[in-house]
């Protein structure tokens, strides 16, 4: 073995680093990974068997920005902007809740 990993090992490392460093939504992580060349259905997969995590990742991450934004946005325009960005607006909602 030369130390190469598998996708699957890859996507579970990527999407920790993306949850440790970046605010992301789920569908920009897939994005990502789909761009370093991975399967669509390893990440599929990926995010299915992860889904309550990554829905509460994208929570939190959309608290982040909407707290960071709405300094200098109408929350109506930080809502659009975080629409854009990928999340659904179903876990916007539940950030905003939060707030």
């Amino acid at each position: 073995m030369l130390g190469y990993i598998d996708d699957k090992e890859y996507i579970r490392k990527a999407v920790n680093n993306f949850i440790i460093l970046k605010n992301l939504s789920i569908r920009e992580i897939e994005y990502k990974l789909i761009a370093k060349g991975l399967k669509r259905n390893d990440i599929e997969d990926y995010i299915y068997e992860n889904k309550d995590d990554l829905e509460n990742y994208e929570i939190k991450s959309a608290t982040n920005l909407y707290n960071k934004k709405i300094t200098s946005m109408e929350k109506d325009e930080v809502i659009q902007f975080l629409l854009k960005k990928g999340y659904k607006r179903e876990n916007i909602n539940r950030a905003l809740e939060e707030n």
